[in-house]
């Protein structure tokens, strides 16, 4: 069986561009931006459909992209989002041919990131937690290179999901 192998649910950048530029498994990006006229529930039914359809012709990388409102779009939580996709997946059962990918700003520590995991995500790439890192290392805030930095946050967050998982069935 075709398959990929990561370390962890956590990707860095470089990880999320290579494993979306794969060329033996289909990927596409879907924006949890919507128009600010349009309803909450539309937007999320919408984008449900659109990601089902995606799965039905063979995609199997779906890529959820979380970014920053504007003044005429807002966006779609990507735990909702992540949620309700994985479970329409499921009632259809699509959801073994298919991984969710989330791209959020909203996830940042342990707690968020272990939540979007257990909503369905198969990975996270938490952008907004690398851009300030990025930027304190820049300014001089925290010392180090930006690289061993993000590594660092990566190995905490995974620290930080491997005691929440040991924890599953044993303490609620």
């Amino acid at each position: 069986a075709k398959r990929i192998v990561t370390t962890s649910p956590i990707l860095s950048h470089k990880k999320l561009a290579s494993l979306l530029a794969n060329k033996l498994f289909l990927s596409e990006e879907f924006d949890l931006s919507y128009h600010i006229n349009e309803e909450l529930e539309t937007a999320i039914k919408s984008l449900g459909n659109r990601v089902i359809a995606s799965v039905k012709k063979g995609t199997t990388l779906i890529h959820l992209r979380e970014g920053l409102p504007t003044k005429k779009r807002l966006v779609i939580n990507a735990l909702l989002a992540t949620g309700y996709i994985h479970q329409q997946l499921v009632s259809l059962g699509l959801r073994s041919d298919a991984n969710i990918i989330v791209s959020t700003g909203s996830a940042r520590d342990t707690h968020s990131i272990a939540c979007l995991i257990s909503f369905g995500a198969t990975a996270v790439f938490p952008w907004l937690a690398f851009q300030s890192i990025l930027h304190l290392t820049k300014k001089g805030e925290i010392r180090g290179s930006p690289t061993e930095n993000c590594a660092k946050y990566r190995k905490g967050i995974n620290k930080g999901i491997l005691k929440i998982i040991s924890k599953i069935g044993i303490s609620t």
